[in-house]
């Protein structure tokens, strides 16, 4: 089932960017995240957060993934 927080985002490489070091690893780790993030499903909110936390220690001030997270944390806590 779908929720209020349903919404298309576009992601945006160069926004998520700082610095080379670590860059790939993260961004496939975001990107995954996003693909899971968005079937809308409690088991895969979980494996969002596993690979946001993983991001986050790249880019803890992208605005997308954080929003993702938080929503992530609030919908497993259902």
């Amino acid at each position: 089932s779908t929720t209020g927080f349903s919404q298309k985002v576009k992601i945006k490489k160069k926004d998520f960017f700082t610095t080379d070091v670590e860059f790939k690893t993260a961004w496939k780790d975001f990107r995954k995240a996003h693909h899971f993030f968005k079937q809308h499903k409690k088991g895969s909110y979980q494996i969002a957060i596993d690979s946001l936390l993983k991001a986050y220690e790249y880019n803890p001030d992208y605005a997308q993934l954080n929003y993702e997270l938080g929503v992530s944390y609030i919908m497993i806590s259902d």
